[in-house]
């Protein structure tokens, strides 16, 4: 049950369902007996919810949900989610409380309501004026580029038998990227070195780019990373000097045009990123060429357009005459001169 013009909502626990009909019976048996001894329990069962309520209002009330950290994930794998809350009450501690992220406002009903949450962060308590970063558990998304959400911030204090929420909107920056084949990257990575195996003396520092689970920590900025969260880490990005070492990944669009939706889709885009995730493993910036002709010459660009696809992307006029060029389509992944 929600009341949107004042954006609070309750449900009852199963624990509180059960309790709210102990106390009707207990209601009806009072009046019908007269005895002293049901109307004692029924003026304490009716005080239990009545605390309930009021004490999870005052928690409500303190509880403020500030912003949701930026994350980058695998399609259907399991990750966190930075999330800031506070706490505003200047003497009121908060208990047991929680913040729900959803793609869609969901129906909330009176009895027993489960809210089916792709993104669940819980804290045991917050103290006066405090500020908390909660490394909220996120079950899997579908691959997306995610900027919004609904968020249903929720607490069971003090008893466990009302659940007492309030709904807002927050905007975020999820991106979740097309299932990786290690062993391709793994194979298009060993090709790279033994490509530049003999012939590359030195590397220079290039770019950064967002930290994978997969990445070696040798790479890794540790003074960029400082103090931010896990998501957010960055690895280092080298070009090797001397002859060009440049790697274009050339999907076969025309290849792929009639077969484009759906699971093929999902599939052609995992080898994609599949490929260029094989290149960053050799220690070198991948560019995507796009049916135009244009580049996608940053990580950032790259990743735009897995999330996003179908979605255009455009990328920049490129020249790569001297590139080595992989090329991805229907029929996988193989190595091409380019002209």
């Amino acid at each position: 049950m929600y009341f949107k013009n004042v954006n609070r909502g309750m449900s009852f626990t199963k624990a509180g369902t059960y309790t709210t009909g102990l106390v009707v019976v207990l209601g009806l048996l009072a009046t019908s007996s007269g005895s002293n001894a049901f109307f004692i329990a029924l003026g304490f069962g009716l005080s239990l919810l009545t605390i309930s309520g009021l004490l999870s209002e005052r928690s409500m009330k303190s509880f403020r949900f500030i912003s949701i950290g930026a994350a980058t994930a695998e399609a259907g794998s399991p990750f966190s989610v930075p999330l800031a809350v506070s706490n505003d009450a200047k003497t009121w501690f908060l208990f047991g409380v929680e913040s729900l992220l959803t793609t869609e406002l969901p129906r909330f009903r009176l009895l027993n309501a489960k809210l089916n949450a792709p993104i669940e962060g819980r804290l045991l308590a917050i103290a006066p004026g405090d500020r908390r970063e909660i490394a909220a558990r996120c079950s899997g998304l579908p691959r997306g580029k995610y900027d919004h959400f609904y968020v249903i911030q929720r607490t069971l204090f003090p008893f466990g038998l009302i659940s007492k929420f309030k709904v807002s909107e927050a905007e975020a920056n999820i991106k979740v990227l097309p299932i990786l084949n290690a062993e391709i990257a793994e194979r298009i990575a060993r090709d790279i070195r033994a490509k530049l195996a003999g012939h590359v003396q030195e590397e220079d520092f290039h770019s950064h780019r967002v930290m994978h689970p997969r990445d070696s920590r040798r790479n890794m900025d540790w003074k960029k990373n400082a103090g931010k969260p896990r998501s957010q880490w960055v690895v280092r990005v080298y070009q090797a000097n001397g002859e060009s070492t440049q790697v274009v990944i050339r999907p076969d669009w025309k290849g792929w045009l009639s077969v484009l939706s759906g699971p093929e889709l999902e599939r052609a885009l995992s080898d994609l990123r599949s490929a260029a995730e094989g290149v960053l493993r050799a220690g070198l910036l991948p560019w995507v060429e796009m049916a135009d002709g244009s580049v996608l010459v940053t990580w950032e660009s790259i990743v735009d357009f897995l999330t996003t696809a179908p979605l255009a992307v455009r990328g920049k006029p490129v020249g790569f005459q001297t590139a080595s060029v992989l090329r991805v389509g229907p029929q996988g992944i193989v190595w091409e001169q380019a002209a």
